[in-house]
C-alpha cells in the first residue's frame, strides 16, 4: 500500500506534538484545530456534531485502519493471525490507559454483555440484594433485574430529575445492609452527565465484600481512567463512543482477586474462555471439570469483531501518544465551560452540577424540554439527542470553540418559548421556526437595484404580452430571444460592456476578464496575467478556448505516450476503476458521474475532463493494488507535465481538481510542503 498520509505526518511530528500538548495551551487548542480535520463530517462546518455521547463521527485514522483490514482480506493468504495480533495490541494499549494488567482485560460484544457476564456470575442466596440509582442505564439495571424471579431483591435509590447530584458512598449508605451482594453504577451518568465517585463508593464498600460493578462507557475515550485508583470489582466500557471505533468491540474488566474469590462461570463458554485447551480448535475434549482462564479472559470468545479491533488499535495509538487522555479532558471541559457560560447568558439552564469533579467534560444537558428543539437544531445541522430531561449537547475531540458559538446563535431565538409565543401574538403572524440565518451578510445594493430593474421589465413584458395578437406574441418572444442571444454574445467579445453594466468602477476593469465559464475573474496587480492583459492576450474568445482544446487534449494519446502510458492499456481502465471504488469517498470533489461521461463521451468539449485530471486519478488509483502500484509515478509525472503547461494558464473546474489530487499523491509520499503547494 501507499505511505500514509496521516501515519506519516503523526509519526514524524508525535513527539514534538504530544510535548506541546503538555506544556502549552495555546498549543494544545492549535493542536485541536488540527485533528478536527481528521473527522471529514464536521470539517467543512456544514454540520455540527454534538452527539459524541450517542455515537461520534468517524475520522480517517480509523478509515485508514480499515481499509488495512479490507486490503489484508483481499490479499493476505490467512489475515486472521495478523488480526489477533492486533487484539493483543489493543489489551496492551487499553490496560496501559486504565492502568491495569492486560490480563485483567476481555474482549467483548458490548458494554450490555460486558455487564451482563459479571453479574451472572456473582453469586447469591434468596433475599440477598443489590443496589442500582433509579436512573441508572437500562443495560446494567435490566441485567440485575432479570434474577428477581430467582430471588434476587433490586433496590432503587431515589434520585431527583430536576437537579440530579453526583453520587457517592452516602448516596448508597442507607440502602446497603448484611445482604447486599453488589453496587452497581455509571461513573458518567449518560442522561445528566454527572460524574458519580466511584472510588469513594469502592473504599467504603468493598471492604465489607461488597461488589462494585462499574459501566464506564461514557468515562473511556473522554476522560482519564484509573482503574486501580476507582478499586472496582469490574467494569465495562464500549469503545465506539470516546475511542472512535466500530461498534461490536467493547472490553470487560474484572480484578483478578475477585475472578479467585468467585471462580465465576461464564454465561457462554467457549474455547477461548478454556486455559485446559490448545490455540486451535483440533483436540479430544478433555475430561473431568472445565478448566477456565483464572484472569478475565474465561469471558473472551475465540472470534471477534477483528475488523474493530484493528481500528481499536489506531484509534488508540493515536489517542494515547498523540492526543492524550489529560489533553483530551481539558479541551472537553474547556468547551463545556464556554457552553455554559454562554447558556447563562440566554437564561437557559443545564441539568446537574457546575464543578468539574462532578460533572462529565464532555456531556452537557439543557433545560429545552419542548419537543420541536430537537427537529429545530437538527434542521439548522446541529446534530444532539432529546431526552425528558432536556436536549444533550456531547462534545468529541474534534469539537471547538465555533460549534458553540454556532449552537448559541442557533439558540438565540427571540421568543418566550410558549405555543404561541407572545411576539407572534401580537404581531398575528404564524409562530414557526424559522430556518433562515438571520445573520448572514446581505446582498449589495447594487445587485438589488440590477433585480428590481429585471423584475420591472419583466413586469412591463407580461403585460403588453397578454394585451398583444397572437402573432404580435410571437414576434415580442422571437425579438426576447434573438435579444438575449446578441447580450450573451456581446458579453463574451466585449467584457468591458459587461463590467460596465455592473456598475463597477473603470480603474478596476482592467483587473477583470470574462472565465471559460462565462465568469468574471478578477487577476491582481502582481498577477502574470496582468502581463497577458496589457499585450492584449486575454484570448477569452471561442477561438482561444478552441485552440485550447486543439493543443493538449484533442493530442491526449500521444501526449500519453510520451509518457509511455497508452489508453489501451488495461492499468488505466483498472487504476480508473480501483480510483473510484476504493478512494472515491475521500475526494468528493471530483464530480464522479459527469468525469465518466465526458470520459466515455465528448473528451474535446468536457467540462469535467481533462488529461492531467484523468493521469492523477490514476495515479491515486494505481496505489491501490501491487500490481498497478509501479505506475502510480508513471502517472504521477505524466500529470505533473501537463498541468504545469496547461492547469496555471487556462485554470478550471477539472484542473483545481487534479492539483488536488497531486497534492494528496505528494502528502503520501511524505512531501508535505509540495503538497501544500499543490492544494
Amino acid at each position: 500500500m501507499a505511505p500514509s498520509s496521516i501515519q506519516d505526518l503523526f509519526d514524524s511530528h508525535s513527539a514534538t506534538t504530544a510535548k506541546s500538548l503538555k506544556t502549552s495551551d495555546s498549543a494544545t487548542n492549535a493542536d485541536f484545530q488540527i485533528f478536527r480535520r481528521l473527522v471529514p463530517l464536521v470539517n467543512d462546518g456544514k454540520i455540527t456534531h454534538l452527539n459524541a455521547g450517542f455515537m461520534p463521527p468517524s475520522n480517517l485514522i480509523v478509515n485508514e485502519a480499515i481499509g488495512r483490514f479490507c486490503a489484508e482480506s483481499l490479499h493476505h493468504p490467512s489475515p486472521k493471525a495478523c488480526w489477533k495480533e492486533d487484539v493483543e495490541a489493543v489489551r496492551k494499549l487499553l490496560a496501559r490507559y486504565i492502568n491495569t494488567d492486560p490480563s485483567s482485560i476481555a474482549f467483548v460484544r458490548d458494554t450490555t454483555e460486558g455487564l451482563g457476564s459479571f453479574i451472572r456470575g456473582v453469586k447469591f442466596e434468596p433475599g440477598d440484594n443489590v443496589v442500582i440509582l433509579d436512573c441508572e442505564h437500562p443495560n446494567q439495571a435490566f441485567g440485575w433485574m432479570a434474577l428477581r424471579p430467582t430471588g434476587l431483591e433490586v433496590r432503587l435509590v431515589p434520585t431527583d430529575p430536576d437537579y440530579p447530584t453526583a453520587a457517592n458512598a452516602d448516596t448508597f449508605a442507607p440502602y446497603v445492609d448484611d445482604r447486599t451482594k453488589a453496587i452497581g453504577l455509571s461513573s458518567i451518568m449518560f442522561h445528566s452527565g454527572q460524574w458519580n465517585d466511584v472510588a469513594d463508593v469502592c473504599r467504603t464498600f468493598r471492604p465489607r465484600g461488597i461488589h462494585v460493578l462499574a459501566d464506564l462507557t461514557q468515562q473511556v475515550g473522554f476522560a482519564d481512567v484509573d482503574i486501580q485508583a476507582l478499586g472496582v470489582s469490574a467494569a465495562a466500557f464500549s469503545l465506539h463512543k470516546g475511542l472512535n471505533t466500530p461498534t461490536g468491540f467493547a472490553a470487560l474488566y474484572v480484578d483478578a482477586a475477585v475472578i479467585a474469590e468467585l471462580d465465576p462461570t461464564p454465561p457462554i463458554v467457549g474455547y477461548g474462555g478454556v486455559s485446559s485447551t490448545s490455540d486451535g480448535e483440533d483436540f479430544l475434549i478433555p475430561g473431568g471439570p472445565v478448566k477456565f482462564h483464572p484472569t478475565a479472559r474465561r469471558y473472551e470468545h475465540a472470534n471477534m469483531s477483528f475488523i474493530s479491533a484493528v481500528a481499536a488499535r489506531a484509534f488508540l495509538q493515536f489517542y494515547l501518544e498523540v492526543m492524550t487522555p489529560r489533553n483530551v479532558e481539558g479541551h472537553l471541559f474547556g468547551l463545556g465551560e464556554a457552553l455554559r457560560r454562554s447558556c447563562a447568558g440566554l437564561g437557559i439552564g443545564v441539568v446537574g452540577p457546575t464543578e468539574r469533579r462532578q460533572h462529565a467534560p464532555h456531556l452537557h444537558v439543557l433545560r429545552l424540554h419542548d419537543p420541536r428543539w430537537l427537529e429545530y437544531l437538527t434542521t439548522a445541522g446541529i446534530m444532539v439527542t432529546r431526552f425528558r430531561s432536556g436536549i444533550r449537547v456531547s462534545f468529541g475531540f474534534y469539537n471547538n470553540l465555533k460549534d458553540v458559538e454556532r449552537l448559541i446563535s442557533v439558540l438565540k431565538l427571540k421568543c418566550s418559548r410558549t405555543e404561541p409565543c407572545q411576539n407572534c401574538t401580537a404581531s398575528k403572524t404564524p409562530c414557526e421556526y424559522r430556518e433562515v440565518d438571520r445573520k448572514r451578510v446581505p446582498v449589495s445594493h447594487e445587485y438589488v437595484a440590477s433585480l428590481e430593474s429585471r423584475l420591472a421589465w419583466l413586469e412591463s413584458f407580461v403585460k403588453e404580452l397578454r394585451a398583444s395578437t397572437p402573432e404580435q406574441r410571437d414576434e415580442m418572444l422571437r425579438a426576447t430571444v434573438l435579444e438575449g442571444d446578441s447580450t450573451v454574445a456581446a458579453s463574451t467579445q466585449a467584457p468591458g460592456e459587461y463590467v460596465t453594466r455592473l456598475g463597477i468602477n473603470a480603474r478596476n476593469e482592467a483587473n477583470l476578464e470574462l472565465g471559460l465559464e462565462g465568469s468574471l475573474v478578477y487577476h491582481g496587480a502582481t498577477s502574470i496575467f496582468r502581463a497577458e492583459a496589457g499585450h492584449g492576450q486575454k484570448g477569452t474568445d471561442a477561438a482561444a478556448v478552441q485552440g485550447y482544446y486543439d493543443g493538449v487534449e484533442s493530442h491526449f494519446e500521444s501526449v500519453m505516450e510520451h509518457f509511455g502510458i497508452r489508453m489501451s492499456d488495461e492499468v488505466v481502465m483498472k487504476s480508473l476503476t480501483q480510483f473510484f471504488r476504493w478512494q472515491y469517498p475521500h475526494f468528493m470533489f471530483i464530480y464522479r458521474e459527469a468525469f465518466l461521461r465526458d470520459h466515455f463521451g465528448d473528451r474535446k468539449n468536457g467540462k469535467y475532463w481533462s488529461s492531467s485530471l484523468l493521469l492523477s486519478i490514476c495515479a491515486l488509483g494505481a496505489l491501490m493494488s501491487l500490481d498497478t502500484k509501479p505506475s502510480g509515478d508513471q502517472f504521477f509525472l505524466a500529470a505533473e507535465s501537463i498541468i504545469m503547461v496547461t492547469g496555471l494558464t487556462r485554470p478550471s473546474v477539472a484542473t483545481v481538481q487534479a492539483f488536488l489530487c497531486l497534492a494528496f499523491y505528494e502528502i503520501g509520499r511524505g512531501n508535505l510542503s509540495k503538497g501544500w503547494g499543490y492544494s
